[in-house]
């Protein structure tokens, strides 16, 4: 598996909220956004505070750039990410229709691991 490979993978955890599963791609003192150091628990447990009342919440890829370091059978690397993220309207002016906002987030990766994490963030109507 290679970190495109990964980020994908992770992506597909999100999205599925699956996030017991998130120690197999995130290490267990992950940096947020320059926060002190958290585990893998801790960190699904931070992402589920923000999306659990999001109806039908969707994560899907757009693009990813990603620079390796080293070699490459050692997986560290920068990857760089667009992300799609939706989920069903709750205004009544909107029902029925997605609500669609961007992340845009930078991942450093040490040994196959998510080790960082700077996100930002493009919430609709902000």
């Amino acid at each position: 598996m290679d970190l495109r490979a990964i980020c994908s993978a992770y992506a597909v955890c999100m999205s599925k909220q699956q996030f017991a599963q998130l120690p197999e791609f995130v290490h267990d003192n992950v940096i947020y956004n320059s926060k002190p150091p958290m585990t893998a628990k801790a960190y699904g447990r931070m992402i589920n505070d923000i999306i659990r009342d999001l109806v039908d919440f969707r994560l899907d890829v757009e693009m990813l750039v990603v620079e390796p370091i080293g070699v490459l059978t050692d997986l560290n690397g920068m990857v760089s990410a667009r992300f799609r993220l939706s989920h069903e309207s709750q205004s009544e002016q909107a029902l029925g229709r997605r609500t669609v906002f961007y992340e845009h987030v930078f991942f450093q990766f040490t040994q196959g691991k998510i080790a960082e994490i700077w996100p930002l963030i493009a919430w609709p109507g902000r």
